[in-house]
């Protein structure tokens, strides 16, 4: 069971989301890590997308 004022995001020192500080290196590269996922899986749905659609149009 977790919290209700748990972190989502522990070693975070700031919550902007386009100038955040980190409390340490292993933090930041857990960070970049999960961004990098999230883009992979950005990249893969819209070439499955783009894909489908070129199906469509050559029927």
């Amino acid at each position: 069971m977790v919290a209700e004022n748990t972190d989502p995001h522990p070693g975070y020192v700031d919550s902007s989301p386009y100038e955040t500080e980190f409390a340490d290196a292993t933090t930041a590269a857990h960070a970049a890590a999960e961004s990098a996922e999230r883009v992979s899986f950005a990249a893969r749905a819209a070439a499955e997308l783009s894909s489908k659609e070129r199906m469509r149009m050559t029927m």
